[in-house]
């Protein structure tokens, strides 16, 4: 997945931490991030694809994907999609188990 320049800094950083942190909700994630729940919330709807970077031409596929959350259904929890995991991966050099 080639997703170089079609996302800003500050959405990479939201998608490590959900990478790092799975199952946070959007507000869990504004606080750790120390932006406001609305920034958050743009940031997971272009991870979702259901947004347009500034930086993209077009929505990107999906890299994380928002659940119900088992313990508290009136939340949301954020976890990666395969292709977000794929993608993390890639940057990190951490190694899917895929052989080459």
């Amino acid at each position: 997945m080639d997703v170089q320049g079609t996302l800003s800094l500050a959405q990479l950083v939201a998608l490590m931490t959900i990478a790092i942190e799975p199952g946070l909700s959007v507000n869990e994630l504004a606080e750790q991030l120390k932006i406001p729940q609305q920034t958050a919330s743009r940031h997971v709807a272009v991870l979702t694809g259901r947004y347009q970077s500034d930086l993209a031409d077009a929505p990107i596929d999906a890299m994380i994907v928002q659940q119900i959350n088992e313990s508290d259904p009136r939340k949301r929890a954020l976890y990666l999609t395969p292709q977000g995991q794929t993608f993390i991966a890639s940057l990190t050099g951490a190694s899917t188990g895929e052989q080459e």
